[in-house]
């Protein structure tokens, strides 16, 4: 109609922070009310990592940009079936409920050894990752032993 201002342009999700939460019964753990604000969409995906100690939750795009960015890779291009199966047993799909709770695959969970508490790590994008709470902790403690990038860009920020 004339005279009505367009629709805002949504915010890319910025999701940060680091929390520890109860994984319960059924296998669900809080999401953040903040990263809930932010519109993190109810269906995700959750993928377990190459090395079966976390998990991955992402939205729709940034499954499709990984599969768009195997898909047109030359030294993929043999290999797709075979990338797609292998995604197929990483990869499960969950709707978050309208209390903010997630569900996470029990065969994940199982494979990443959780226990009845999961940290959630944001990623500064749309992706965050689900830690056990005592990987993540010794993932941190191996950190603190090297010196990182990161260090010399704080500095100077």
């Amino acid at each position: 109609m004339a005279g009505e201002s367009p629709a805002p342009t949504p915010q890319p999700l910025f999701l940060s922070g680091v929390g520890q939460y109860a994984i319960d019964p059924s296998n669900r753990i809080m999401i953040p009310p903040e990263w809930r604000a932010q519109g993190l969409p109810p269906h995700l995906f959750v993928v377990l990592a190459p090395a079966d100690d976390h998990l991955v939750v992402c939205p729709l795009e940034d499954l499709h940009a990984l599969l768009t960015r195997l898909r047109i890779n030359p030294k993929y291009e043999d290999k797709i079936p075979q990338l797609e199966r292998e995604l197929n047993d990483r990869v499960r799909t969950v709707d978050m409920d309208r209390f903010g709770r997630l569900p996470l695959p029990p065969e994940f969970l199982a494979r990443a050894k959780f226990g009845k508490q999961g940290c959630l790590i944001g990623r500064f994008c749309s992706k965050f990752e689900v830690w056990p709470p005592e990987k993540y902790q010794a993932l941190q403690n191996e950190s603190k032993t090297t010196p990182s990038p990161l260090d010399d860009e704080l500095s100077n920020f």
